[in-house]
């Protein structure tokens, strides 16, 4: 995964068309709270992405690292006595390090792109919260409006019943505000803006989509975006790269290089120099054992979480169906049913049987779109055009 790829991860819930990047983050008056201007806002001031950067930054230094030769030993000494001192000097380069550079490289490579994949992970899920935090503040506010015309429906300062309907109206809305106050404080803290930052009011929430998308075709995008699938893989390669690496050392260090010396009586010699480990203990094999073990648990992981994302979109997709199905039902028969009866009977039972109807609606609408938002993290990115109305 490169660079520019993971750029895009980070940003690919929350860019709107047309967005340029700019010098410094946005303020909350500067746009309209959409659920793509939440997220904007959300991944430019998240310290727990800003912590997830530095990270994956050590990360990959330390890969870089880790994949170069080992440094070169230089050895030297000098002896003397009451006459002429003797100086010895020898450089050695590790040959089996030498050899293994490229697969440590590879390692190397692919360790740096799990650190890219992880952060980009990270990215997608802050998207993927922020998002569900504005449909829950939405639908909190749409809530709150249905009660509160409730609460003024009803007479106060008559009969004992109307009292009591009245104040148990009342109840419920005062319920609903305290749940609206909870969903705009927990959309702040992912925002990292104050809750009172005025600019709470929003859209209604929209329609569904007409259709769920493909679900061959999502399978396909997650594949090719989603990062956690891409971080397991990565880890997979460099853990086989890594074990091939201690499989070509053979027995131990071996170092080749070059010694001089200089003699008390002035002349030089110079000459190959050899420094190697005596495999007496079999260190070597434990090691390589332990090395094809983590780069076959790795394999194992990467197997593992193909498997999960499978299962993980095809649960999202059936719940996204039946929010679209349960939201289309209210709007189309349920509702429309219940305000006819309200109308004929013009009782309270009816009545409230119509703001259930209403609330069933505005909870399926936010269930879909909460859904979405958690399809769109698991594919890592938007949704194919296919599930676009026309």
């Amino acid at each position: 995964m490169t660079l520019s790829m993971i750029a895009a991860a980070a940003v690919v819930l929350a860019s709107a068309a047309g967005a340029q990047p700019s010098d410094r983050p946005p303020r909350p008056s500067d746009i309209p709270l959409t659920a793509d201007a939440a997220v904007e806002v959300a991944l430019s001031r998240a310290p727990a992405l800003t912590a997830a950067r530095a990270r994956a930054a050590a990360e990959k230094a330390t890969a870089r690292a880790e994949g170069r030769p080992e440094e070169p030993k230089l050895i030297a000494s000098h002896e003397a006595g009451h006459g002429a001192g003797r100086t010895q000097m020898a450089l050695t380069f590790d040959l089996w390090s030498l050899i293994g550079a490229g697969r440590r490289g590879r390692a190397g490579a692919a360790e740096s792109r799990r650190a890219d994949a992880v952060l980009a992970e990270a990215a997608l899920a802050l998207a993927s919260e922020t998002k569900a935090a504005v449909y829950a503040v939405q639908a909190a506010s749409a809530t709150v409006v249905l009660l509160r015309e409730r609460a003024g429906s009803f007479r106060t300062g008559g009969s004992d019943v109307e009292t009591a309907d009245a104040e148990q109206a009342a109840l419920d809305a005062d319920r609903a505000e305290g749940d609206l106050e909870a969903a705009r404080s927990r959309l702040a803290r992912l925002m990292r803006v104050p809750t009172n930052s005025g600019w709470w009011t929003l859209a209604a929430l929209a329609a569904p989509a007409d259709a769920e998308p493909d679900a061959g075709a999502l399978a396909a995008l997650a594949r090719e975006r989603r990062p956690a699938l891409q971080a397991a893989l990565a880890a997979a390669s460099a853990a086989s790269e890594r074990a091939r690496a201690w499989s070509s050392s053979g027995a131990g260090a071996l170092r080749l290089g070059v010694a001089a010396e200089k003699q008390p009586d002035g002349s030089r010699l110079a000459g190959p120099a050899v420094e190697m480990d005596m495999p007496l203990f079999a260190t070597m094999v434990p090691r390589l054992e332990a090395a094809d073990a983590r780069a076959a648990e790795a394999e194992a992981r990467a197997e593992d979480a193909d498997a999960a994302l499978t299962a993980e979109l095809e649960t999202l997709r059936a719940r996204l169906a039946a929010a679209r199905r349960a939201a289309g039902r209210c709007r189309e028969t349920l509702i429309p049913a219940r305000a006819r009866v309200a109308a004929k009977t013009g009782s309270r039972e009816a009545a409230s049987a119509l703001l259930a109807a209403r609330l069933e609606w505005i909870s399926a609408l936010r269930d879909y779109w909460t859904t979405r938002a958690a399809l769109e993290g698991a594919v890592g990115g938007t949704l194919p055009e296919t599930d676009k109305k026309p």
